[in-house]
């Protein structure tokens, strides 16, 4: 593995990897990723509305865990503000005068279990970012120095969503998918990482995008 070069990169047309801190909240942090792909638009759009649009319009907490079909349906309808509305940590405690007085951005998603590594990175080459859940192993924690998280580690810790942003190819060909993470600009290479086909296939969960 050497000589890792661009076959395609959308990082450019997201907001910097933001913080998750010690919520349950990874994949309201990517699908709110793929919304703002979606809609074009240089700003992130409000997590904190999608906890605030659970609880009031589909009684679903998140301490209680989300579902991706749950994050689909709050993303198509109510959809989001912008987080320079509802910041991430401060909770919304008016969310219908929110929601009917603000512009709201949504998107369409969909759900796919089974998606291969290569139609993946068809997926990501040819429209744009996807939600990646995954199981994670030890490595994950703490991304080796060349930034590439393999399959190595066999134990399976915890599930977590990242947003895939990008295909990466080395000189022998093999591909990776570069991942956008929500712990932060230190996680990575600014809060990004490449994950192998070994890692993406032994240890994917669900799709959405």
């Amino acid at each position: 593995m050497n000589n890792i070069k661009i076959v395609t990169d959308h990082i450019q047309k997201l907001s910097i990897p933001r913080d998750q801190y010690d919520r349950p909240t990874c994949l309201a942090f990517a699908a709110s990723d793929i919304n703002q792909f979606n809609n074009d638009l240089q700003d992130p759009l409000s997590v904190e509305f999608i906890i605030a649009a659970l609880a009031y319009d589909y009684k679903i907490h998140i301490q209680s865990g989300i579902g991706t079909s749950a994050i689909k349906n709050v993303i198509a309808q109510p959809g989001q503000v912008q987080e320079s509305i509802c910041h991430y940590g401060l909770q919304i405690t008016n969310y219908p005068a929110v929601s009917r007085n603000s512009k709201l951005y949504r998107s369409n998603l969909t759900i796919n279990n089974k998606l291969s590594f290569d139609e993946a990175v068809e997926l990501l080459i040819k429209r744009g970012p996807i939600v990646l859940g995954f199981v994670l192993n030890t490595l994950f924690f703490k991304p080796p120095a060349n930034n590439v998280i393999d399959n190595t580690c066999p134990e399976k810790i915890a599930n977590h969503a990242v947003t895939a942003v990008g295909v990466y190819e080395d000189s022998d060909n093999n591909q990776y998918i570069k991942i956008k993470n929500s712990w932060g600009v230190k996680w990575g290479v600014q809060g990004c990482a490449l994950v192998t086909e070994a890692f993406y296939n032994e240890r994917l969960l669900a799709l959405l995008y």
